[in-house]
């Protein structure tokens, strides 16, 4: 059993940016004659107050000085709040010397909420806009896997085999707010204090209830078997692997659907090393 816990807080070597990071995590792991169980458990909240944007470059015939290291030009409204919590658990159990039973879950749940401000330099003195976006995301992802690896011999030949497949699905609800541009400088930030809404602001879904804007799903499954021949002295592998990629978008507001992705592939691969004594390798591979 492991448990880790840190906690941090205060100011940066930024004008007016400050931090506070709490996390808390826990690892169990058990060992039978058999079998072996694992599993971790996370929590983190990452607070972030008026960190300072990335500025973007419109209409300039150069790329301006940089200002001074310890400069922000952050609105001081902005900030961004995030929390992650998630578990997993791993099993193993062997059905004897040769065969193995493997399987994995995880989920993580994620919320974000954020007020940010962007700058964009347009002209060579460092005048500019900056524009205010809100916000407002949840995630849910869930992922596992189960396979069956083991080794036989037949005759002269050793091998080594697996069959595994895996699903991996995430769920992603949001909300979001954008303003229009407003003047400033990169090396004279004007400071809004004001961070109330314009007549010309757009809004896309609900902040108070988030709904779906994108669902992926990625399922695989696979066998491959790994051959000994010669005393070891050449190694060859076999597989084939069978992946589905689903992926969709939709409008916040109506739940419509504005884009969908659904392929599936089929793919094979073959390995080879061929090692005719202790120093020597040669090897080579396809997919």
């Amino acid at each position: 059993m492991r448990f880790n816990a840190a906690y941090q807080d205060g100011d940066s070597a930024i004008d007016d940016e400050s931090s506070t990071l709490g996390l808390a995590a826990l690892g169990l792991d058990y060992k039978g004659e058999q079998y072996r169980l694992s599993a971790d458990l996370g929590w983190q909240d990452n607070k972030l107050k008026e960190t300072r944007p990335s500025v973007n470059l419109g209409g300039v015939s150069r790329v301006p000085k940089a200002p001074d290291g310890s400069k922000n030009w952050a609105q001081p409204w902005t900030y961004s709040d995030e929390k992650d919590i998630f578990g997993t658990i791993r099993g193993e159990y062997d059905f004897s010397d040769n065969i193995t039973a493997y399987g994995a879950y995880g989920i993580r749940r994620g919320d974000e909420d954020n007020s940010l401000s962007d700058l964009t330099v347009t002209n060579n003195d460092g005048s500019g806009t900056t524009s205010r976006f809100d916000n407002i995301r949840e995630d849910k992802v869930q992922s596992a896997e189960i396979g069956l690896r083991g080794k036989l011999q037949t005759g002269k030949i050793g091998h080594d085999w697996v069959l595994a497949a895996d699903i991996y699905d995430q769920e992603e609800k949001g909300a979001y707010a954008f303003d229009s541009a407003l003047p400033t400088n990169l090396y004279r930030p004007t400071k809004y204090r004001n961070n109330s809404w314009s007549e010309s602001a757009i809004f896309a879904g609900n902040s108070n209830n988030p709904t779906l804007t994108n669902e992926k799903k990625l399922q695989s499954f696979a066998l491959a078997d790994t051959f000994f021949l010669f005393d070891d002295k050449l190694k060859t592998t076999l597989g084939v692997r069978h992946q589905n990629i689903e992926a969709a978008s939709y409008n916040p507001d109506t739940q419509a659907q504005t884009s969908n992705y659904d392929e599936s592939r089929w793919t094979p691969s073959i390995g080879i090393v061929y090692q005719p004594n202790m120093d020597w390798s040669f090897y080579g591979n396809y997919i």
